[in-house]
């Protein structure tokens, strides 16, 4: 049994053992979320579903009253956030990224907005910014308002690679395909169309996805 398989055993205990004390079964559960099933779960208890939902897990955490902060920590969806205590006191624990929502392009070079928040990584790279996603389009593996954070200094990018680009001016993030000697761009959410390198559409590549940081803007 490798790690990974022990801390999902470890987050179908917790989600089981929180549900059991609310007094909620299975499928009550599941009708309180609007999202899950009865079965996906039981999958999720029984440490049956490889590859957890985050989103379906953000809203059972919810219902639950758990911190899905730390289960997403649990199973390494997101890396350990130093407490604000401890980055007043060292330099050493983590990488500083400094976080916005708009991006630009001025003269091939590109200018980011006001910096909205300060998080704390392991180091990343040397030149990282963290990005907030607006919309579903990347969903359910990248939700909306997430933080990615962004390598740009990676602007070769090879097949399936995310990364944040400036489409017609606007920062998309998007996953970029690569068959047949042919090159675009595709949303995770399949309600979204490809984009394509052609004269209707400017693409510049903002840099790579390295790293995904899930919180909560409202």
């Amino acid at each position: 049994m490798s790690i990974f398989d022990n801390k999902l055993e470890q987050l179908g205990q917790i989600l089981k053992q929180a549900r059991v004390e609310k007094g909620y079964s299975t499928r009550k559960l599941a009708e309180l979320s609007e999202i899950a099933s009865n079965a996906e779960i039981s999958m999720l208890e029984n440490a049956k579903r490889l590859k957890p939902d985050p989103i379906m897990l953000k809203e059972i955490s919810k219902i639950l009253d758990l911190d899905y902060i730390e289960l997403f920590q649990l199973i390494g969806y997101i890396d350990e956030i130093i407490p604000e205590d401890l980055k007043k006191t060292s330099n050493s624990l983590g990488q500083e990224i400094k976080v916005y929502n708009s991006v630009a392009v001025d003269n091939d070079k590109f200018i980011f907005g006001e910096c909205i928040k300060t998080i704390y990584l392991p180091y990343c790279g040397k030149n990282c910014i963290g990005f907030i996603v607006k919309g579903n389009s990347m969903e359910p593996k990248i939700p909306d308002k997430s933080i990615v954070v962004v390598n740009t200094d990676i602007k070769e990018l090879d097949h399936r690679n995310v990364a944040l680009f400036l489409v017609n001016d606007k920062p998309q993030i998007m996953r970029v395909v690569k068959q047949n000697g042919n090159e675009y761009f595709i949303s995770d959410n399949r309600d979204y169309d490809p984009i394509f390198m052609d004269k209707h559409n400017k693409v510049s590549t903002v840099g790579k996805v390295i790293k995904l940081v899930v919180e909560d803007f409202e």
